[in-house]
């Protein structure tokens, strides 16, 4: 296999039913009510199957945050405020990626457009894991991977840096809502779509400089991804760092051996044999690591067969290029292998990943000045949707689901 992707499950959710007749005065707030409930079922059903449109499911995307949005952003420009005074009068429970079927519930639609956004950006990378899945993928396939990386990233960098300050209570430790879990996930993609960069540097032959640059920036963003979860809890999180581990040992292994091809370049094929060493050396901690991996419990996880191709692939490279320095050496050079290991002098200046633009859509057009001032706060809050008063966190089983989003496989190794 050309990749080796590790992904976590999908999110899950309740059903909410958006029933606030009592306070919808009129018909255009019933509308609004309506249609976000109807959206929001046909997005949480798209999500559910990773063969749904990618077009199809954004579209529904959209609409369901442009009608959302009314409620978080004050759509009534003379109301004197950025703030809508409807943002909590519904509740809204999810599960999180990391924390099983516990479910944190929220009286807040921050709570529900963060999760929604967070929910889209997991399913995308659930969708680029299938296309690296494929044994040769295509250049049209390698392109989708890398622009599919790009837009999550943009989609989690949104969220994270204005979306998530706005909201009030950011949940337990280990969410989705977690900034260190949010951090992971932004340098996972950032590290998986250099990797197709690398792949296609590779394949085209560009300078071993260049390469040795990048595979270096990839590297680092990996070791980023496993500190910003050290220190959650390993039988949660273990597996998870333990791919990010792997995959900065594997990085660091091309570095030096793309580095000591680069030196060769420059005849100095004595420095470019003690990188390769320093490259073999490194990559042979893959093994034990790979083993652990694979017996560590845990959520998430990546395919053996892929695991194995991908090794393949790198020890290859590695093989190969070690086998070129120490003939041209023995051949034409005769330099002397010193002990110390040659500092890397790197800095990667093409090939960086930057995130696509993620576009917030507008609040929707049904949210009218009319019915912006129809919806009537004066009733209790007890008579709304909001049935039940329960604390905002609740641990244990997840409540009957209006259509998971969650794969059967996805606690076990799925196929993505």
């Amino acid at each position: 296999m050309t990749f080796w992707f590790h992904r976590n499950p999908l999110k899950s959710t309740t059903a909410v039913p958006f029933d606030l007749k009592l306070v919808a005065t009129n018909a255009e707030a019933v509308n609004i009510c309506n249609e976000l409930r109807k959206n929001r079922i046909k997005l949480i059903e798209n999500l559910s199957n990773l063969a749904s449109d990618e077009e199809a499911v954004q579209s529904l995307l959209h609409t369901y945050l442009g009608l959302l949005r009314g409620f978080i952003d004050n759509a009534d420009t003379s109301a004197g405020t950025d703030t809508s005074r409807l943002r909590h009068v519904c509740k809204f429970k999810w599960s999180h990626s990391m924390l099983g079927s516990n479910i944190i519930s929220q009286s807040d639609m921050m709570y529900e457009f963060i999760s929604i956004n967070q929910e889209y950006a997991f399913w995308l990378m659930k969708k680029a894991a299938i296309l690296a899945h494929q044994e040769s993928p295509t250049d049209e396939q390698l392109k989708k991977i890398h622009r599919t990386s790009r837009k999550c990233v943009g989609i989690l960098e949104e969220m994270k840096t204005n979306y998530l300050p706005r909201l009030i209570d950011t949940g337990t430790n280990g969410s989705d809502l977690d900034i260190k879990v949010m951090d992971a996930y932004i340098s996972q993609c950032i590290a998986e779509a250099q990797e197709v960069t690398i792949f296609r540097a590779i394949q085209l032959k560009h300078s071993p400089s260049l390469i040795a640059a990048l595979t270096h920036e990839t590297s680092q963003k990996f070791l980023e991804a496993a500190m910003s979860i050290k220190a959650l809890d390993i039988t949660k999180f273990g597996k998870w760092m333990h791919y990010f581990q792997i995959k900065c040992c594997c990085y660091d292994a091309l570095t030096y051996s793309f580095y000591g091809d680069n030196l060769l370049n420059m005849e100095k094929s004595g420095e470019a044999i003690r990188c390769c060493q320093e490259a073999m050396k490194r990559i042979e901690v893959l093994a034990p690591l790979s083993k652990e991996y694979f017996k560590m419990k845990g959520y998430g996880a990546a395919p053996k067969s892929d695991q194995t191709g991908f090794f393949q692939r790198v020890k290859a490279c590695l093989t190969r290029i070690k086998d070129k320095c120490e003939r041209e050496n023995g051949m034409i050079y005769h330099q002397k292998v010193h002990p110390d290991l040659p500092k890397l002098d790197l800095k990667a200046t093409h090939g960086i990943v930057a995130p696509d633009n993620y576009i917030i859509p507008e609040i929707s057009s049904l949210w009218t000045p009319f019915a912006c001032t129809a919806f009537d706060l004066t009733v209790p809050l007890r008579d709304l949707s909001i049935k039940d008063n329960k604390k905002p966190y609740e641990d244990g089983p997840s409540p009957p689901k209006e259509k998971s989003s969650k794969s059967k496989n996805d606690k076990k190794s799925p196929k993505t």
